[in-house]
Parts: structure tokens; sequence; C-alpha cells
């Protein structure tokens, strides 16, 4: 649905997102060469195209390499990008389902500037250990929300 709105304002994605949600190892593995040249052929895009600002959606394994492998880039080749630009990522990653997952948000701050998060809770967790964070919520959640209240009003 996300994805469908976006492209509705004029995304155009490089490759087919099915090419990136992979989830499981052995479900990876036969993947590996195509993740590979999918990111390769991203970081080359935004080196030629130079955004202002970089928002990744959800599919962590992949944004975060992306992330990390531009602000990195940047800093070693100051021609590559005219100034480094902010990282959102939107749909903060599940860390209330890892143990002690709370304590890994202050390390995506080294690549992430922002995160927007889908679940009211998630927003403060992040702030609290050092992430900068906004509820945005999430279209989906959002038509549940309501029809549950609707629910409850007419019981």
């Amino acid at each position: 649905m996300l994805r469908l709105m976006m492209s509705n304002q004029g995304l155009k994605s490089l490759f087919p997102m099915e090419d990136i949600s992979v989830m499981e190892i052995w479900e990876l593995l036969p993947h590996l060469n195509k993740l590979r040249v999918n990111l390769k052929q991203t970081m080359e895009a935004a080196l030629l195209f130079k955004p202002h600002v970089v928002v990744t959606v959800d599919s962590k394994g992949f944004s975060f390499r992306f992330l990390k492998q531009l602000r990195g880039r940047a800093r070693y080749d100051q021609q590559a990008l005219v100034c480094l630009p902010p990282h959102f990522h939107y749909s903060a990653p599940s860390f209330w389902a890892w143990k002690g997952g709370e304590k890994r948000l202050k390390a995506l701050s080294e690549f992430i500037d922002h995160v927007f998060c889908i679940l009211p809770f998630e927003e403060e967790v992040c702030k609290v250990h050092g992430l900068a964070a906004t509820f945005v919520g999430h279209p989906m959640l959002e038509d549940v929300w309501e029809l549950q209240s609707v629910q409850s009003v007419q019981t």
C-alpha cells in the first residue's frame, strides 16, 4: 500500500522491491548476488543524484547497509556528495522484539538521523536511547484502529 502511494507521487524504483524482500538466511542465500547488484546500483544512483535527504522504508537489512555505505562514502569522498544528506528511516526496526534490543538503538544513530515510527510507543523508546524519532503511524494500522473504535462505539 505504501509503495503504491509513493508510486502515485512519482517514485520510480530502480528495481522491484520484491528483490530485497528476503527474510531468512535460507531465503537470502540464492539472492545474495542480486542483492549486491541492487545495493551497488542504489549507491551509484544516490551518488549521481546527490540527494538533499535520504529516506529509506523498512527492509532494514538492505536499507541499513545502504545508509552505512552512503555515510561512509561521503566521509571519504567529499566530491561524491556536496554535503552529507540527513538519513531518515520509516518504520523503526522491531527492537522491542529482540532481547535487549533497545540497547541496539544507539548504534543506529551512527547512520540514521531520524526514525519515523509506526507504533506509538516506539518514539519514546528511541529517544530515550539516543535516536531521534517521530511517531507517524501506518495507513493500515490506522484503518485497524479506526475500525476498532467504530466497533467500540456500536457496542
